[in-house]
């Protein structure tokens, strides 16, 4: 059992390091809407930028992330805190906001993955995905998987 236990972790932990190694393509935006107004696109000039710019700080925090993330998988010292791999499988880029114990924006690419690392608790997520919202509750209580899809 403690065999089978330790080869799921250590597949997580190559998933892991070959996500935080992998080349990101650029950021890609949402299909046009038909005629928007001068309000619709400045909000969505000021959502890809704040996008570009999580995916920069992402960037630069994600060896630290991916470290932090395996030390919760492999050790149970840290029994406070959980490793997320949330899948964006919509078409359009993704700002998952996470509201709670703690407050993090976790920035995730169409047809793409990311982690992050949250203290347990009840957390609500909410981002805009393509032309839809996405608002949920959820009780974080171990590492675990999310996906979100269309």
């Amino acid at each position: 059992m403690l065999r089978k236990l330790s080869l799921v972790y250590f597949g997580i932990f190559i998933l892991l390091l070959a996500h935080s190694c992998a080349p990101k393509a650029a950021f890609v935006a949402d299909e046009p809407e038909p005629r928007p107004t001068a309000i619709a696109v400045k909000e969505k000039k000021e959502i890809r930028s704040e996008f570009e710019i999580l995916m920069e700080k992402d960037s630069l925090l994600k060896h630290q992330t991916a470290a932090e993330s395996l030390d919760i998988l492999l050790n149970t010292n840290d029994r406070n805190k959980v490793s997320l791999m949330v899948h964006n499988e919509s078409n359009c880029d993704l700002i998952l906001r996470f509201t709670g114990q703690q407050t993090k924006d976790l920035p995730i690419y169409r047809k793409d993955k990311n982690f992050i690392v949250l203290e347990k608790g009840t957390y609500t997520l909410k981002g805009k995905l393509c032309r839809a919202f996405y608002d949920r509750d959820k009780v974080f209580t171990q590492s675990s998987i999310l996906r979100i899809m269309e």
